[in-house]
């Protein structure tokens, strides 16, 4: 016998409640499954902070907050920065993964490789295992990653000072590092040598990162190399170019920069070039004769990657300068 019309209504209000229901839920785990952290705040100002709990906090680009409640000991890493870092840290034992490029800053045994990444996509990267991924803004992380919901932090191209600063306190934080903060270090470092170099003029520099045949590699005005001169009180002579590139030493002569600041171990290249005052000029640093050298050699990790030997870095080309300025006062 058919349900009378009363009992129909009934069971039309059940079946539209379950509809709804079912609408709901669907709405809430589309719009939950979905979500990529997609790269956090580099602001020098901002510091992820550690709650009571043990819990670590960042907040995304969005201004979302993003916290990590369980020990990080599984890391995947497609960025040779990040991994210089955290192996620096001592904590390169957490890296489970990584991609080629990154394979040379650290050795771990599984490599996702190239080809793998262009056939498998998001399938070939262990993402459900990690804590949390560090990745280069060179990949199309929106596409590659999408919907992944561990914590990704997009480390920058041409990464500057600040940004570095940043990563480097969001990875110390992570991995609930004990030793003194490296960021703190490189912040110092950093606002001692402005402060100091902001009362005179600019000198002009010159940075040899090798030989490439017979001309000099060396970098523009848009790398953190560049940023660490400006805070010396020098400027990059090359600075109206980007990027890393190669320069012939006819042009290094026109520049004739005050310094050079190179990683070359083979300063006799230098001493054949006719017309560099740096080579051909003697300072002086005090009566008693203490020479002050212009052609200053660097420990090439210093400018490899702005990561924990920024400090170094820093250091290095702030004391040939503030020599240099007291010599010619």
């Amino acid at each position: 016998m058919p349900p009378d019309i009363g009992e129909r209504n009934h069971i039309m209000r059940k079946v539209s409640l379950v509809l709804a229901i079912v609408l709901i839920v669907g709405c809430l785990l589309s719009s939950c499954g979905g979500r990529t952290y997609k790269a956090f705040k580099t602001d020098p100002n901002y510091v992820p902070s550690i709650d009571i709990d043990n819990s670590v906090t960042f907040q995304d680009f969005d201004g979302e907050s993003v916290t990590i409640t369980e020990e990080v000991k599984n890391i995947v890493c497609f960025s040779p920065l990040a991994a210089k870092i955290i192996s620096g840290l001592g904590d390169a034992k957490y890296i489970k993964a990584v991609d080629e490029p990154t394979k040379e800053a650290v050795s771990v045994l599984n490599v996702i490789t190239k080809d793998d990444i262009e056939s498998k996509g998001r399938d070939a990267i262990p993402t459900e295992e990690a804590n949390i991924i560090f990745i280069d803004s060179t990949y199309d992380v929106d596409t590659l990653l999408e919907g992944v919901e561990t914590p990704i932090v997009v480390v920058p191209e041409n990464t500057n000072l600040n940004e570095a600063v940043t990563l480097i306190r969001i990875i110390e934080k992570v991995l609930r590092s004990t030793r003194d903060s490296v960021a703190d270090a490189i912040e110092t470092r950093m606002s001692s040598a402005s402060q100091a170099s902001g009362e005179g003029g600019k000198f002009t520099a010159f940075i040899d990162l090798g030989m490439d045949g017979k001309n000099f590699k060396t970098t523009g005005g848009d790398t953190f190399l560049s940023e660490i001169l400006n805070i010396c009180g020098c400027e990059n002579v090359f600075a109206d170019q980007q990027g890393y590139f190669t320069v012939t030493a006819d042009q290094l002569v026109e520049k004739n920069p005050t310094f050079i600041f190179t990683v070359s171990e083979k300063l006799n290249d230098y001493y054949r070039i006719k017309g560099l005052d740096v080579i051909n000029t003697v300072d002086r640093l005090d009566p008693e004769d203490e020479l002050v050298d212009r052609l200053v050699q660097v420990n090439k990790d210093y400018f490899q990657y702005p990561d924990l030997n920024l400090p170094e870095a820093i250091s290095t080309v702030f004391g040939a300068v503030n020599d240099y300025r007291i010599s010619q006062n």
